[in-house]
């Protein structure tokens, strides 16, 4: 709910506001703690025309590597022209 919640947000900024709102919680995320077995949390990213950009933030599962790729296969599906990726967030 909270990712839906900040991309609402990045889209009714402007896009300078927008763009340093999104590179602070790009920030705040890396420099999370991991949890107690060291397990990452997880961007879920779309390539685009400008590059890779982050989309959904995967965090608090057993397993947040898992979970991701799953989203990542749900992407792919929904759109196999488009590429995904899932990178490690902290």
């Amino acid at each position: 709910m909270r990712s839906i919640i900040l991309a609402t947000i990045g889209f009714c900024l402007p896009s300078t506001l927008a763009a340093q709102t999104i590179d602070d919680l790009v920030d705040f995320v890396a420099g999370m703690p991991r949890g107690t077995l060291g397990i990452p949390a997880y961007w879920f990213e779309m390539e685009t025309l400008v590059g890779w950009e982050r989309m959904i933030l995967v965090i608090g599962y057993a397993n947040n590597r898992s979970t991701c790729e799953l989203i990542e296969q749900i992407g792919t599906a929904q759109s196999p022209n488009q590429s995904f990726r899932c990178t490690p967030a902290n």
